[in-house]
This record gives C-alpha cells, sequence and structure tokens, in this order.
C-alpha cells in the first residue's frame, strides 16, 4: 500500500521530467537570417554548428530552410542538409559563416583553422535552391 501511495505521489514528476524539451549538447551555435524564395514559397536559412572533441576540438556545420513563421504559426523546416565536405571528415574547427554579398544571403563565408596542423582556410557555402549548396574551399592568406 506504502508503494503505490508513493509511486503515485512521486509520478507527475516523471510525467513532467518526460516531457522536457531536448536539445543536442553538441550544438555550439545556432543563426537564423538571410532570405530565400523558390516558386511561391519563402523563408530563412538557419546554420547549426555542433561541435566536440578534447585535443582537436572539430566542428560541423548544417543548413536549414525554414519558412516564414507568423504570429499563429511556426515556421516549418523544408530540408536540412549536412555540409558533407566539412563532416564527413571533420578536422576544422570554426564559428557560425557570415553572409557574402547580397542581403538575402544566398551565399556565406567562415574561416575554418585545420585543427591537426593549424592551417587557415575561407569556404564558402552558396545556396542556389532549397536542399542544394556548393561548396568552395581555399587556404586563407597569411
Amino acid at each position: 500500500m506504502i508503494r503505490v501511495l508513493v509511486f503515485i505521489l512521486f509520478f507527475p514528476f516523471i510525467a513532467v521530467a518526460g516531457n522536457e524539451a531536448s536539445i543536442d549538447t553538441d550544438v555550439r551555435e545556432v543563426w537564423s537570417g538571410g532570405y530565400w524564395s523558390y516558386g511561391d514559397q519563402d523563408g530563412v536559412y538557419r546554420f547549426i554548428v555542433r561541435g566536440g572533441g578534447i585535443e582537436h576540438y572539430k566542428t560541423k556545420l548544417y543548413v536549414q530552410w525554414l519558412t516564414v513563421g507568423t504570429d499563429y504559426d511556426k515556421p516549418i523546416l523544408l530540408k536540412s542538409v549536412s555540409i558533407k565536405e566539412l563532416n564527413d571528415t571533420p578536422e576544422y574547427s570554426f564559428g557560425l559563416p557570415e553572409c557574402i554579398g547580397e542581403s538575402r544571403c544566398s551565399s556565406v563565408s567562415l574561416d575554418a583553422t585545420n585543427t591537426y596542423d593549424q592551417s587557415k582556410y575561407m569556404i564558402q557555402i552558396h545556396m542556389p535552391n532549397i536542399g542544394v549548396y556548393q561548396y568552395e574551399s581555399a587556404a586563407a592568406p597569411l
């Protein structure tokens, strides 16, 4: 009887704890901005930087295409893409990308450091369409 009473008293706390939102602990930075349009849809980009490691801290980059939300509707995630050139064999450390060129922010750049030999790179990512990107990398000038 006492066990049942203890379970009933603590059950609401167990149920509440199970409903908490979970955010990946590897997420280091998130930025939403820029503007895209395709056909009758439009929205913003969201960039997510995930990272980890101790001796060789490495980061990964993801781009998402979101519709524009309203006062009554949340934005809808249309497409999420892993930047494979950075993420398949992670060896760089970097922060959030910065918009380059026009105000729509359909191209971004980021400064990356190779975590093994400390060489510097300037990376550009162009996003011409929903779920599509083009990757460019060049050694950064010293």
